[in-house]
This record gives structure tokens, sequence and C-alpha cells, in this order.
């Protein structure tokens, strides 16, 4: 029996993913399930899926065999940073470099992209910031960084991974959220001047704001930016 088992209580993969290597094929998608045992001595015969509550834990009684040949097991994406661990402050859910809107992180020399930061669900958006990040080194290099003010984006209501960390006035800006949980409507706001409302966001989606240089500049005289997430 072919199945995909998700322990949360939604799809861990990009919508498009579970209509075309799911749905398309016929093969059911069992959420708030986990492995609980592995059956098989020379090669694998069957394993044993159970039900999970909210906290992960399995539900008495849920057990069933599933017979099959072969267990793959997805275990998310972690960024590697651990070469720049030492150097600069790495965001605790982001698990990358905290960075500015010009990529730049504490040591004004030291840029990062794509995945180092977040993982991304796009890799366009991972090939993008990687042109930005070296435009950004090269502008650097050619000392036409002036300093600035670095305004700090600050976790609201349901954000989970946010890119960047801090604004930096007069940088064109693109914002990046992804939320913990589903939403089927959503308002996106970022410190009482942008609020948006966007159709379906998802955890495995990353919600992108685009800042004009109006928003940027009302934005920028803020001490903070709260960015919030809410139903709506």
């Amino acid at each position: 029996m072919a199945a995909v088992l998700e322990i949360k209580p939604f799809p861990g993969g990009l919508l498009r993913n579970v209509v075309q290597c799911l749905s398309d094929f016929g093969i059911p998608l069992l959420l708030r399930h986990t492995v609980a045992e592995v059956h098989g001595r020379e090669r694998l015969s069957g394993i044993t899926v159970v039900e999970v509550d909210e906290a992960g834990r399995p539900l008495p009684g849920s057990g069933k065999f599933l017979a099959c040949d072969t267990l793959v097991l997805s275990v998310g994406l972690i960024p590697e940073n651990r070469l720049i661990e030492p150097l600069v402050p790495l965001d605790p859910w982001n698990r990358g470099p905290q960075v500015n809107a010009r990529l730049q992180t504490e040591l004004p020399w030291l840029f990062g992209a794509g995945n180092s930061l977040a993982v991304f669900d796009l890799v366009d958006t991972v090939a993008e910031l990687g042109a930005r990040a070296g435009a950004a080194a090269a502008r650097y290099a050619r000392g036409e960084l002036s300093p600035a003010r670095p305004v700090p984006l600050v976790r609201g209501e349901n954000v989970l991974h946010l890119v960047p960390s801090f604004l930096v006035p007069g940088e064109p800006t693109t914002v990046y959220i992804r939320v913990p949980r589903p939403l089927p409507q959503a308002r996106v706001s970022l410190g009482g001047v942008i609020s948006k409302n966007h159709l379906g966001v998802r955890p495995t989606e990353m919600v992108e704001i685009n800042l004009s240089p109006e928003a940027l500049a009302e934005l920028c005289r803020l001490p903070e930016v709260r960015v919030e997430v809410t139903p709506g």
C-alpha cells in the first residue's frame, strides 16, 4: 500500500504537490498520523501507524498495520549555519542569520541569502535573494552602502518565519512571512501602515509583501514594525 503520513493536521508540502503527486495518483494522505513501529528482519514487511493528538502524542487504540516494502522519511530542512554561528546572531525561528533589507548581517562585510536565512518554498525566490545579496556585497566593496538606522521587524500573531529582520530607509524591500498554521482568509499587517487581505495562507508557502517607497518611508519612522497575520 502506498500512503503518505503527516503528523500535522495539514499537509507539510506545497498544495500543488499534494494534488499532482498524491491526489492525481490516488495516494492517500493521512493527516495527524505517524509511524509507531517498523516490522521486518532482513527487509521491511510493514509499519504500524497511529493517529496523534494536537500535541503529537499517539492516541491509544488507533494503531493499524500497513504492509509495505519501502519506508521513506522526510524530516524537513534546517539552514546550515554552523560556520557563521560564532560570528553573528541567528534568528531563533528562522535558524539563519539576522539580516537587514540589504541582506547584510551584523558584520557589515557578511551577507546572507536564500535558504541560509530561512527555508523558502520556491527556488526562484532563493535565486533572487542570492542575486540581491551579491549586488549589495558589491556595493559594500565599492563603499556605496551608507550607514543607516535599522528598524526592527517584530513577530506578532501567526508569524513564524520572517525575513528580513530589519528595514533600511530607502532600501527596496520585500518582506517574507511564513505562518505556523493554515488560514483560509487572512489579513497581513505591518506596523499599522500596511494591511492586505490574503486568500488562503499556508505554512508551506511564503507570503511576500513588497513595500512601496512611500510605505517604507512611513514604516521607517517607527521605532519598530510589528508584523501580524490575523484571521479575516
